[in-house]
């Protein structure tokens, strides 16, 4: 009498169709997990550029209204409405008013607070 095999063949073929199942089942798991962190990083570094744009527009636009009223200012100074002038012997002085507005070399920029959610995330995937 011959030993019959087919019901163990069985069970370990149907073992094997579940663990192949599972492989690829955590395959794709791990291919979109990833692809997620990926879009989220994406979608964060944009987000922060958008904010930075913002910031960068609006400081833009406050050097050029500074900028046109100390044009304004300037154009008043030399005009013979803004200039006092003093007689000193046969020559006249011209006294120029002193500007009210510091003038800097550097801008300084505005450091962008992030959330410590994101802080953290970015510290464990980068």
């Amino acid at each position: 009498m011959a030993y019959n095999n087919t019901n163990r063949d069985k069970l370990q073929d149907n073992w094997m169709e579940g663990l192949k199942r599972v492989v690829i089942a955590m395959s794709l798991l791990a291919i979109l997990i990833s692809s997620g962190v990926s879009i989220y990083q994406q979608w964060s570094s944009l987000r922060d550029a958008r904010e930075r744009n913002k910031i960068m527009e609006n400081e833009m636009k406050k050097l050029k209204k500074d900028n046109f009223d100390l044009k304004r200012r300037i154009e008043y100074a030399t005009s013979s409405a803004g200039l006092a002038r003093k007689k000193v012997g046969n020559d006249f002085e011209l006294v120029m008013p002193k500007p009210d507005i510091k003038i800097t070399d550097s801008i300084e920029e505005k450091e962008i607070v992030k959330p410590y959610v994101i802080q953290w995330w970015e510290m464990f995937t980068k």
